[in-house]
């Protein structure tokens, strides 16, 4: 990749972004090739900024490790799916921690920061007990586990990255934030997307004669919580799921590589 000043200009001089990981040199980390293969924080934090621009917080240090991995395993493996998005991003994304939120597993803001939620990640089989419980009861998507939390971020991630790329033509800093702000709180690019994918399946068998609250549903009951949510829900079944995803997630996928590419 080139060219990476330029993707991360956008915000970096309102303060918000151009996180590194300076603490840990050069060359005092072995070499991994994906994020499942760390084997500890300081592997994990300079994989991450290496390959993918993303600055792992200190605080998540207090979490479970293998789950803070595998979670960042699965939103690595969406980022891989959508080079664009990821160029885009490189350097405004962060990972850090929320200790006072009770409800849910994580968030992310339009300035690129995920939070991870202490009560839910600070010990694995917490986490693993809470979401197993959840997806059983439909509010995630089916065959995903407490390993996907990140999948759902980085659809929330692609939303920024859409958002990013359209606001790069306003001068002012000020007025780009303030514009990725208002087309993240729109959810502009989520409706655009998911009405090209329910007027897609109206015309197939898949989705004939259903409403799209029925195809938002039929992916998790999350799903139906509003557009943001439904994009992301689709772009974590999808993810995972693959052929098995559930209709609506997999035209959504489909429409989501054509605007990022």
């Amino acid at each position: 990749m080139g060219g990476r000043g330029a993707r991360s200009r956008l915000l970096a001089e309102s303060g918000l972004v151009l996180r590194s990981n300076s603490s840990i040199g050069p060359g005092e980390i072995r070499e991994i090739e994906t994020a499942s293969e760390a084997k500890n924080f300081d592997e994990l934090r300079q994989y991450m900024w290496d390959t993918h621009g993303i600055t792992l917080e200190d605080e998540v240090s207090d979490l479970d490790f293998a789950a803070v991995r595998d979670n960042l395993q699965g939103l690595e493996d969406v980022l891989k799916e959508f080079p664009a998005a990821e160029n885009i991003l490189y350097s405004m994304v962060s990972v850090g921690v929320d200790k006072d939120e009770t409800n849910g597993y994580a968030d992310t803001s339009p300035h690129g920061r995920i939070a991870l939620y202490y009560r839910r990640f600070k010990v694995g089989s917490v986490l693993q007990g809470y979401y197993s419980r959840d997806a059983a009861n439909g509010m995630y998507p089916a065959g995903t586990t407490y390993t996907d939390v990140l999948r759902h971020e980085a659809g929330h991630l692609l939303i920024l990255a859409l958002a990013t790329r359209d606001v790069q033509g306003i001068r002012s800093v000020q007025d780009r934030v303030a514009a990725l702000v208002d087309l993240w709180d729109s959810r502009e690019y989520e409706n655009k997307i998911l009405n090209k994918a329910f007027n897609n399946l109206q015309k197939a068998k898949a989705g004939r004669g259903k409403a799209f609250a029925d195809l938002a549903s039929d992916v998790s009951t999350y799903a139906a919580k509003n557009t943001a949510e439904t994009f992301a829900e689709c772009i974590s079944d999808y993810s995972k799921n693959r052929v098995h995803a559930k209709a609506l997630s997999k035209e959504v996928w489909k429409i989501a590589k054509k605007e990022l590419t």
